[in-house]
């Protein structure tokens, strides 16, 4: 079922979800299907564990039992078994170079981190902006 932007979910609805909707969710921002098989050759290449862990991060902030793990049913979906897997076969896919690419920015060059140094001396932050 596909809710518009801003839904506002009770806490009724909210303490209906179940680890297993979360890992549907998150196979489809992965896989981008709910139903995937490493042996016929599916990867995760729409989505880096990094993104999954804000996502489970995000579904946990909102969920009405936040702290407690989830056991026998009760406490935070976020926090199961079967989310805590399913996020980690992920990083090992991506370990194998199997999984989304990197969006990660390379290092600055000397002479970037230069230019920068500048630009903060003469637009930004000075020594004593922060002192009493």
């Amino acid at each position: 079922e596909t809710y518009p932007k801003g839904t506002i979910f009770s806490r009724d609805q909210l303490l209906e979800l179940k680890p297993q909707h979360i890992r549907d969710f998150m196979a489809m921002k992965a896989y981008k299907k709910v139903f995937f098989s490493y042996e016929g050759g599916d990867r995760p290449i729409y989505a880096r564990s990094s993104s999954l862990e804000q996502v489970k991060k995000g579904v946990s902030f909102f969920m009405p039992n936040h702290h407690p793990h989830w056991y026998l049913g009760l406490g935070n979906p976020t926090k199961s078994e079967l989310i805590t897997k399913f996020i980690s076969s992920v990083k090992e896919l991506e370990k194998r170079g199997e999984g989304a690419p990197t969006k990660a920015k390379r290092a600055f060059t000397a002479a970037e981190f230069s230019k920068q140094l500048e630009m903060m001396r003469r637009y930004g932050h000075k020594k004593n902006d922060f002192d009493n």
